[in-house]
């Protein structure tokens, strides 16, 4: 099956090919311009692969929360293309996909606006916490909660590191990993592990991202 996936869910622009087994990625730090790159890149990807476009069977991109306007723009190209193709659309969970193939308790976390982070907590890839938001001075508390013994927990994703900041009596308990541009190769994995792609995918084509906002 060949697989296209977008990853705009922050600055960053992460896109992949899957061909059989064989997964072709690019990625940059875009901060602007985001449709016109994503499209354009798409087309030389696709090629890359020795796609043609009407060689696709289903399309990927990240469901949020992340940027709203990244989003935005990767949930459109991926319906638009969708519905010209005639192939499924899914949309998978941002703060899911960036927990993909850790093996300890880690949370996911995004940045979000005015000092705070989306984030949502899992083990061994399994959700423990529903997608939230909160400020920077909660995950000390947050983490405290979800690591009573202190056991190692990582922090894992876009703003990790900034995050870290300002929990310097907890580095001793915590790992970063924020080493990712983006995640369009995980996306793929994710729809392959769980079978995603077997699923009804008229359901999404009416959808729109998820916006977490603080309360909701």
């Amino acid at each position: 099956m060949n697989i296209l996936a977008i990853d705009s869910a922050s600055s960053a622009i992460s896109l992949a090919v899957s061909k059989g087994d064989e997964i072709i990625c690019h990625e940059t730090a875009l901060s602007e311009n985001q449709s016109e790159y994503i499209m354009a890149h798409i087309d030389e990807i696709v090629k890359k692969a020795l796609l043609k476009p009407e060689n696709l069977n289903c399309i990927l991109c990240m469901n949020g929360p992340g940027s709203f306007t990244g989003l935005r723009i990767g949930f459109s190209i991926a319906k638009a293309i969708s519905l010209s193709l005639n192939i499924p659309f899914f949309p998978i969970s941002t703060l899911e996909t960036i927990a993909f193939g850790c093996e300890t308790k880690t949370i996911s976390v995004i940045k979000a606006v005015k000092g705070a982070f989306f984030y949502a907590i899992f083990e061994n890839g399994c959700r423990l916490t529903q997608d939230a938001e909160a400020k920077t001075e909660e995950f000390q508390e947050i983490i405290a909660n979800n690591s009573p013994n202190n056991d190692k927990i990582t922090i894992n994703g876009h703003g990790a590191r900034e995050l870290c900041e300002y929990l310097p009596n907890l580095m001793p308990y915590l790992g970063v990993k924020a080493d990712k541009i983006g995640y369009s190769k995980e996306l793929i994995h994710i729809a392959k592990t769980k079978e995603i792609i077997h699923n009804d995918y008229n359901l999404f084509l009416h959808s729109g991202p998820d916006y977490i906002r603080r309360g909701s």
